[in-house]
């Protein structure tokens, strides 16, 4: 029966977004830590992370940060954590770009204005990296919840099909008015259209017991939203153009006091005529009865009628009038240079409606002068890169190693701070077998449902015997390089989902039996008390062993010789630089690590020399190795391996007599038997010979010596 092999999704891919999708994800120490502390950011139990995840190109360095994030969001969907991780993707040499961002021209200042300072090239540079993480920060916040308004669509079902169309409809004009800044009145407009406004978008109505207790009480949850979601999209605007808000206040305080007094009976009535005539006749009369000439008595009665109509219109009038004028002009300044203030406020309103933003900024090692430059843009931004969000920083193995000298070299250099975790990118042996166990399928389950040609393996079976061996010749040809290990497993697996080799292939072909025993080997030297007590205490060294166990393998393609003399130390320290992506002609091994820890490598390189010289020996550590082993409660070295051991006709390296530090490979890469000949033939063969007969008389006692 032929030996399958599973197939997982990629995480973040549209197959591995189920709740009940296992991606088949390679676990290890630096993915188990990036998880549990993304989780505990989830559970605001944490105001912000920092991960400087390294590795070399192919590590797994963006598979392992998008599972990690994949499993943090299933998890919140499934009620847990409070808030659910978003996933925002940033490009390093956008980031810093090169040539650096020249600063925009100054315009030269009107009549009368200050004029305004040139920016400095550091703060453009700073200016550069706010935009882009504003700009990731919307694409997602944008992306996440036009999904989530129409996921929360789908799951009304008390719609009819007209009213969930017209849902559908304002779904869609989210997704395009997201890019034009909308007003917050819009998007209240459309939450309160369909029917969002109290329990919003983001979450499903259901959780469980500590999901309610986390949330509750939430009954604001859509104004949570709309509140994110505007701010996210006003500092998007200040990144997309020309930005300016003026808040005029102009206040104007009047006041008039006036008191007026009259008596005025002018053309309205007839009191004041008559009251004049009689007046004046009264007068008139009087004067004439007096014996005062007519002529006088009718002027002065003239006179006292006049007289009589001033006195009656008499008026007086008082006034008081003050006028006080108050005006207040307010600029915003909405410019870029601003969004560092603004950034922390638009992440905390994040966190409130229920989504946490991680930040990973990957291809770094593709920017130019990373090493100096990283510096100034973490120092400038450390209060949001290290305290108000969780970001992840992926780089190669060259900025990892300065970093960690930096670290060594000086006491609390200012990098020490910056990230809150430094982890190399690596998978132990332990790590890779769980991993080819479940994809092969070995502990006898069968697979989910999108696994149709998962099927337990017989135990004691021709196939279990290869099957368990497959999974050291995969990490053999892979030599343990998570990338080169899933080509390899791509190539090997049929149209059927089934591995290309026949029953038995891999216990006699000369061409593959050999790789699975030098594996085991190499595992027996990284298993070794002195080696796993050396790297449990000194991390950094463990990126430096898996390349020191496979220089064997990597110089055995080019020359069948071993030195391991002064000469071959020298080789041997130029290699370690070249993996850790240095030039061996202008880098020393001894900037990368003392010299104590190259020799202490350079030992193990040794005993892997003498494991795989002497059958006899490699055989008892793997008996040993597995008593061991199963005293932990973990996996032994399969019995198959010391079988293909008793087949061979020699040992895999061979010593040259004479020669204590030179070896060579007995087998070639296909499979070639280069066995050594007998002493007696060497012994022909590095003589000196004065004629031919003594040669030839020579030659035959030698061969009668071989034969017997």
């Amino acid at each position: 029966m032929p030996i399958p092999i599973l197939r997982f999704p990629e995480p973040m891919s549209e197959a591995s977004l189920p709740l009940d999708v296992d991606c088949g994800m390679v676990e290890t120490d630096a993915s188990r830590l990036l998880q549990a502390e993304l989780e505990r950011y989830c559970e605001r139990e944490l105001n912000g992370r920092s991960f400087l995840i390294a590795g070399h190109r192919g590590a797994g360095k963006t598979t392992l940060v998008a599972n990690a994030f994949l499993e943090a969001f299933k998890r919140a969907e499934r009620g847990p954590l409070p808030v659910r991780p978003l996933l925002i993707q940033l490009h390093g040499p956008d980031l810093l770009p090169w040539p650096e961002r020249k600063p925009p021209p100054v315009p030269k200042p009107k009549e009368g204005e200050t004029p305004k300072p040139e920016v400095p090239p550091e703060e453009m540079a700073t200016r550069v990296v706010l935009e882009e993480i504003t700009l990731g920060l919307h694409r997602a916040v944008a992306r996440e919840f036009a999904r989530s308004f129409r996921e929360a669509t789908r799951r009304k079902t008390t719609l009819n099909r007209v009213r969930r169309l017209e849902v559908f409809e304002m779904a869609a004009e989210l997704e395009v008015e997201l890019y034009d800044f909308p007003s917050a009145a819009r998007l209240r407009d459309l939450w309160q259209r369909a029917g969002f406004l109290r329990d919003g978008v983001l979450f499903r109505p259901s959780y469980d017991e500590r999901a309610r207790r986390a949330m509750a009480p939430r009954p604001d949850q859509g104004l949570r939203e709309l509140v994110a979601l505007h701010t996210v999209t006003e500092a998007y605007r200040r990144i997309s153009g020309e930005y300016s808000q003026t808040e005029d206040d102009k206040q104007v305080d009047n006041k008039k006091d006036e008191a007026t007094q009259a008596v005025d009976t002018t053309g309205k009535n007839l009191l004041q005529p008559i009251v004049s005539l009689l007046t004046g006749g009264i007068v008139g009369s009087s004067l004439v009865q007096a014996d005062i000439s007519p002529y006088i008595a009718t002027i002065s009665g003239l006179v006292t009628a006049l007289g009589t109509v001033v006195i009656l219109k008499y008026s007086t009038t008082r006034g008081q009038d003050r006028t006080i004028t108050r005006s207040q002009k307010f600029m915003r300044d909405l410019s870029v240079a601003t969004l560092d203030r603004v950034l922390p406020i638009v992440i905390e309103r994040l966190l409130q409606a229920g989504l946490a933003p991680m930040f990973v900024v990957d291809e770094l090692d593709k920017v130019h002068d990373f090493e100096n430059r990283a510096v100034k843009m973490v120092a400038h931004l450390k209060k949001l890169v290290a305290e108000s969000a969780f970001f992840c920083f992926l780089t190669d193995r060259s900025y990892f190693e300065d970093v960690q000298n930096q670290i060594s070299s000086r006491p609390f250099p200012t990098v020490h701070t910056y990230y809150s975790h430094r982890i190399f990118v690596m998978q132990s042996p332990d790590d890779l077998h769980k991993h080819l166990r479940k994809v092969l399928n070995l502990d006898g389950r069968a697979g989910p449902p999108q696994h149709p040609n998962a099927r337990p393996i017989a135990p004691g079976s021709d196939e279990e015997q290869d099957a368990n061996l497959i999974p050291y010749f995969l990490l053999y040809r892979s030599q343990m390089h998570p990338v080169d290990l899933q080509r390899e497993i791509s190539r090997r697996r049929t149209e059927k989902g089934e591995v290309d080799l026949k029953v038995g292939d891999i216990r006699s072909s000369w061409g593959l039996r050999l790789d699975p025993v030098i594996q085991a080997a190499i595992e027996l030297v990284l298993d070794r008390e002195v080696f796993r007590i050396r790297l449990e205490n000194k991390l950094g060294l463990r990126r430096f062993a898996h390349d020191a166990m496979y220089y064997l393998t990597r110089t055995r393609k080019s020359d069948r010789r071993i030195d391991l003399g002064p000469a071959g130390l020298d080789s041997f320290g130029a290699y370690l630089v070249e993996r850790a992506g240095g030039d061996p002609a202008a880098v020393n091994v001894t900037k990368l690590m003392n010299e104590e820890e190259r020799d202490f490598l350079w030992a193990r390189v040794r005993d892997l020399v003498g494991l795989l010289a002497d059958r006899a020996q490699l055989k008892s550590q793997i008996t040993t190795r597995n008593t061991e082993r199963q005293a932990r409660g973990l996996p032994v070295i399969p019995w198959a391996i010391g079988s293909s051991l008793d087949t061979l006709q020699s040992e895999i390296l061979h010593q040259l007599p004479g020669e204590p530090d030179i070896y060579y490979w007995t087998y070639g890469i296909d499979g070639t038997n280069y066995a050594p000949a007998p002493p007696a033939v060497m012994a022909v063969r590095q003589s000196a010979w004065p004629d031919d007969v003594t040669f030839i008389r020579a030659v035959s006692q030698t061969i009668e010596e071989v034969t017997g």
